[in-house]
C-alpha cells in the first residue's frame, strides 16, 4: 500500500477540485450524483494526505517545481467546496472545514511567495500562478452558504487586485518572453479560469451588481 501511495502525484489535486465543482453542477440531476463526485474528491484528498505522511521525501521535492507548487493550491480550493457538501449534515463541522480550506490556501500562498516570488524569475512564471493567488476566490463563491457575505466581499476585492497585477505579468511572460517548454504549454489554458472565477465570486457576494465589472 505505501508503494502505491508514493505513486500519487501532487498535481492530482486538480482532479479533486474538478470533481468537487462538478458535483455542484450536476446536483440538479440528483443529489446522488453530487455526493458521488464529492466522495471521489474526498478519496483523492485522503490519498494526497496519506502520500504526504508516508512519503514526505518524495512529496515535498515535487513542490520545488514552480508549476507543481502553483497547481497544488487546488487542494485547498477543493476543501472549501467540499465543505458545502457537509452543511446538510452539520453546519458547524462544515464551517470548520471551510475555514480550514481558507487558512490552508493562505498558508500555501505565503509559502509559494517565499519560494518563488521573493526569488523572482520571470522565466519561472506560468499561468498556473493564477491558481495560487486567485484560487481563494472560491471562498467568495461559497461564502453565502455560510452566511459570510462581508468576508466574501473582502476576499473578492483582495483577489481582484492580485488579478490586476498578475494578468499583465503572466501575459508578458507568455507572449513576450515565451520559452515555455512543450510539456508546460497546456498551462496556458488556465488563462480562461481567473476572470471566470472572479466573476463567480463577485456574483455570489454582491447583491447590487456593477455592470462595468460584470462586463469587464
Amino acid at each position: 500500500m505505501p508503494e502505491i501511495l508514493k505513486q500519487v502525484p501532487v498535481s492530482i489535486a486538480r482532479l479533486m477540485l474538478g470533481l468537487a465543482g462538478l458535483g455542484n453542477l450536476i446536483q440538479v440531476y440528483g443529489s446522488q450524483y453530487r455526493y458521488l463526485a464529492g466522495i471521489l474528491a474526498t478519496l483523492i484528498a485522503l490519498l494526497l494526505i496519506a502520500n504526504f505522511f508516508v512519503d514526505k521525501e518524495g512529496f515535498l521535492p515535487q513542490l520545488e517545481n514552480s508549476i507543481v507548487a502553483s497547481v497544488f493550491p487546488t487542494f485547498s480550493m477543493a476543501i472549501m467546496i467540499l465543505a458545502t457538501y457537509i452543511v446538510p449534515f452539520s453546519s458547524q463541522v462544515a464551517l470548520y472545514f471551510w475555514y480550514g480550506g481558507i487558512i490552508l490556501h493562505i498558508l500555501l500562498m505565503v509559502l509559494f511567495s517565499i519560494g518563488f516570488i521573493f526569488n523572482f524569475d520571470i522565466r519561472k512564471v506560468f499561468p498556473s500562478y493564477f491558481i495560487v493567488y486567485l484560487g481563494i476566490v472560491v471562498a467568495s463563491v461559497t461564502a453565502p452558504t455560510f452566511n459570510y457575505i462581508q468576508l466574501g466581499q473582502i476576499i473578492f476585492w483582495v483577489d481582484f487586485s492580485f488579478y490586476m497585477v498578475l494578468l499583465p505579468t503572466v501575459t508578458y511572460r507568455v507572449l513576450v518572453i515565451r520559452e515555455i517548454k512543450k510539456a508546460a504549454l497546456p498551462t496556458i489554458s488556465i488563462f480562461t479560469a481567473p476572470a471566470g472565477l472572479c466573476l463567480a465570486g463577485y456574483m455570489s457576494v454582491f447583491a447590487n451588481k456593477n455592470l462595468m465589472i460584470v462586463g469587464g
